[in-house]
This record gives structure tokens, sequence and C-alpha cells, in this order.
């Protein structure tokens, strides 16, 4: 049986520690599995309920002739806006949808780190190619009514 004894937030420049025991404690054997700070907070975004997600779509990326071509545009599933003829080149994209739970697996899902060449750890590098409509409340986001 495998326990999860220490993915400790308060410490994010100490990897945690994975330890797995038999179940019955006899010949206490331990192996330790040292797992980095971005592994925990993937395995954490694992462990939140899908209900805490939300639905959405990715297009893009834009033409090459534009000025911002590697820029993604994310709506939500169903956003009347996709039904602006501006979207019909993007109608593969439409076709898929995302359950999604942060800017953050957004990003990931967009570009993603073996496509794109970068560690995960640097998805905020790439954050800011996504267009984030109006549409889009990630699960726990305050918005301002000025927003």
């Amino acid at each position: 049986m495998t326990k999860s004894d220490n993915l400790n937030p308060s410490q994010p420049d100490q990897p945690s520690v994975l330890i797995s025991q038999s179940s019955s404690g006899a010949g206490s054997h331990q192996l330790q599995q040292r797992t980095t700070t971005e592994e925990a907070d993937a395995i954490a975004d694992l462990a939140q309920p899908m209900s805490k997600s939300i639905e959405v779509v990715i297009l893009g990326p834009n033409l090459p002739d534009q000025d911002n071509h590697w820029e993604f545009h994310v709506h939500v599933a169903g956003c009347t806006t996709l039904d602006d003829p501006l979207y019909d080149r993007h109608a593969e994209d439409k076709a898929v949808v995302h359950r999604l739970r942060s800017l953050r697996e957004a990003t990931l899902e967009a570009f993603s780190p073996s496509e794109f060449g970068y560690d995960p750890s640097n998805w905020p590098d790439f954050a800011e190619d996504l267009k984030v409509c109006d549409c889009v409340r990630w699960p726990g986001e305050v918005r301002h009514d000025s927003e």
C-alpha cells in the first residue's frame, strides 16, 4: 500500500518525499522517491474534483501574417462569439472541448512543453500569448465589475 506522507507546500524549494511501505509494516521496507514541487503541484491538480473545471475551446494559433501569430484564444465552450464568421477558419479547434481548471492548464495545453521544448515550470512565459476572453471564469476566480 502506498502512502503519500509528505507533500509539503510550505517548503516550495524543498523536494517532497513519497514513502511506500507494506500494508502490514512487516519487514519495514521503505522506498523513497523524490518528486519536485512542480510534480507535487501536478499531483495536487489531479486530485481536485473535475467539478472545479470549466469546458473551454482553444483557438489558434493566429495566422502567420498577423503580428500576434502565436497567440491563442480561449473561450468557454458554446460561447456565442464563436458563431462569428471570423472564427469559421477555426472549425476544428471549436470541435475540441477541454476540461480545464486554470490559466496554467490552458497554457500547458496550448503550448505543450514537449512540443515547444521548455520546462513546464516556465508556463507563465507562454501565458502572455493566450488571449483569455471575457466569457472565461476559472474556478475560484474573483473578478471585479470593472473587469
